[in-house]
């Protein structure tokens, strides 16, 4: 094993204890962190099997591996950003309905005060 396998091993590993670590404390929804551990689980598998990247990477015409990892990386970020872009846009209009609900609870409730 290369000096870089060992290296990225120990990055894949540290990435899955503490995407657990987040998960145990809370930090990260559940339904959120199984795709990270997806993609964590492949890198481990290019990082112990680097012959199956190489291979990938031929039979989808990427030339170079790196340039696979970087164009999935890309395209994962831009995924997970647009599905971030949905949930702030759908928390967005779930607020702005609470804060009409709650002005009209406290207009009647002056009301009934009066």
């Amino acid at each position: 094993m290369t000096t870089i396998q060992i290296i990225s091993l120990v990055v894949v590993l540290a990435i899955a204890a503490a995407l657990i670590g987040f998960v145990r404390g809370r930090v990260l929804k559940e339904k959120y962190v199984w795709l990270w551990l997806f993609l964590d689980f492949l890198a481990l598998i290019f990082v112990l099997w680097p012959q199956a990247l190489y291979a990938m990477s031929r039979v989808l015409g990427f030339d170079v591996p790196s340039n696979l990892v970087f164009f999935t990386v890309i395209a994962v970020l831009v995924v997970v950003e647009i599905h971030q872009a949905i949930t702030v846009s759908r928390l967005e209009e779930e607020r702005r309905r609470l804060a009409e609900e709650i002005a009209y609870l406290r207009h009647d409730v002056d009301a009934l005060r009066r």
